[in-house]
């Protein structure tokens, strides 16, 4: 069949209920046949019609999972500099002249802060901007300073410009928020557990890719070769998206024909709060935020360096090897929610006791292996329970923010990411540095091996909104019996 634009100057005859033939003469071209109502029957209008809108929705989705896949791998090589700092924790501290105490106070904690520190103000900045203003520009300028962040590092001297220069880097966390109200205007409710996975576990790669560059690359040339390739990568990454994302205000021409996505409206500064804040469920998830990534943090700021150095393990390739398999476990966690979910016969996750509970158990099946692997010398058997954990811990990293864009309107979506971000971002840096002066005071073995039981508040916090739905639940069944009474 020819493509659309191939119809032209092609010829049919003018009566085309007859079988005879004609001469050109007697000829029209397809754009004045079509045109000519009289001469189409009922069913040609409807097959040219039905044609059309499968045209269009084939051409809608090839766009919009477009612009997805350009996003997140740019997000791929955002987060590729999360946990470059981890295999050489010891390493950088050398270089700056520190002691091991040192080391995990500053590195470990002092660092951490400063990150949390720079990513407040700059996470409700950006999502603030992304609600009101192109959600496109917005993620392209901070994405472009993180990356000079990270090029950056290749020429600091000591602690504080490293210091600068990693919270500049930090600037393009703030991203992957903004971009989650971009998959939120393309894709449906249905399709978002999904979608929102496959999101996620391609951060969790882009952490590991970067792992992997750490270590390589770092052995052979030095740590800082592996920040200058990263920051290199980035913001070629960061151009493509530029190049080939469309503006916020022309994404309503990617979506599918059936509307299933409401296309964003702008907000007020009152109404933006209102719909953010005072939300029952919005603050039970902000609030279990503050703990729910302390445990996961830990795995990636020392689990690395405490198993080359704490539990004796024969190498630091083996040692990655311990630490990456609870990476893979994040990703086969992350894109296999919509797998769970269908299991315990739960279609949309939104607010309700089903969706409560099975976020409850997400969150305490990891603690045990997680306890166990920070309590015990090195061995193998390490590989399959941090496989085990990070299954869990990426099911409800895709669980808790599948819920969060489900209850709430897309006009929101970037402020309440943003917040999202501000609060596991509290644990995640004075929670770090709580961690590492509670180390610094102790030892490390017995302030780690218990941080994995932090997951118990998040977990609480469910269990409370799946009580309170079940008690709401009650009532409207009692009062629903007593008005048929």
């Amino acid at each position: 069949m020819a493509a659309s634009g191939d119809f032209q100057g092609l010829l049919v005859p003018t009566d085309a209920s007859s079988g005879e033939i004609y001469d050109v003469e007697d000829m029209l071209t397809l754009e004045e046949w079509c045109s000519t109502e009289r001469l189409l029957t009922k069913t040609e209008q409807q097959y040219i019609t039905e044609t059309t809108a499968v045209f269009q929705r084939v051409s809608a989705i090839q766009k919009k999972n477009c612009i997805f896949y350009i996003g997140a791998f740019m997000q791929f090589c955002l987060y590729m500099e999360a946990l470059l700092i981890a295999p050489h924790l010891t390493d950088i501290a050398h270089s700056f002249g520190m002691s091991d105490q040192e080391r995990d106070l500053k590195l470990g904690g002092m660092l951490q802060l400063c990150l949390f520190c720079i990513g407040l103000p700059v996470s409700l900045l950006s999502g603030n901007l992304g609600d009101r203003w192109d959600s496109t520009k917005v993620i392209v300028v901070f994405g472009a300073l993180g990356a000079a962040g990270n090029l950056a590092t290749f020429f600091v001297r000591n602690f504080a410009q490293f210091m600068l220069s990693r919270a500049v880097s930090s600037i393009s966390c703030a991203t992957s928020n903004v971009f989650m109200s971009v998959i939120s205007q393309l894709y449906s409710h249905g399709e978002r557990p999904i979608v929102i996975g496959q999101y996620n576990a391609v951060m969790g790669l882009g952490v590991g890719a970067g792992v992997l560059v750490s270590v390589t690359l770092g052995q052979i040339l030095g740590w800082r070769f592996a920040f200058l390739l990263v920051g290199i990568v980035q913001s070629a990454s960061i151009l493509l998206f530029w190049l080939r994302v469309p503006a916020r205000r022309h994404l309503e021409q990617v979506y599918p024909a059936d509307k299933a996505c409401v296309a964003p409206t702008k907000v007020g500064s009152a109404q933006l709060v209102d719909s953010v804040l005072f939300n029952g469920l919005n603050a039970a998830i902000f609030a279990q935020g503050v703990f729910a990534g302390v445990p996961s943090s830990c795995v990636g700021v020392w689990l690395l360096d405490y198993l080359s150095v704490d539990a004796h393990a024969p190498s630091k390739f083996q040692a990655l090897l311990v630490v990456m398999s609870y990476g893979i476990g994040l990703i086969l966690g992350q894109v296999n929610l919509a797998r769970c979910l269908s299991l315990v016969n739960i279609n949309v996750l939104g607010d309700d006791g089903a969706s409560h509970l099975c976020i409850v158990v997400f969150y305490l099946i990891p603690v045990i292996p997680l306890v166990l692997v920070w309590s015990s010398p090195f061995s193998l058997w390490m590989v399959g329970a941090m496989a085990f954990a990070g299954f869990f811990a990426g099911l409800n990293v895709v669980a808790v923010r599948t819920l969060l864009m489900n209850c709430n309107h897309v006009s929101v979506h970037s402020s309440l990411f943003c917040m999202l971000s501000v609060s596991e971002s509290i644990g995640k840096g004075p929670g770090i540095m709580l961690i590492s002066w509670l180390i610094a005071r102790t030892s490390r073995h017995d302030v780690l091996s218990q941080n994995p039981v932090m997951w118990a508040i998040p977990a609480a916090c469910f269990g409370m909104l799946y009580c309170l739905g079940t008690s709401r639940h009650r009532c409207s069944c009692k009062s629903s019996t007593q008005s048929a009474a």
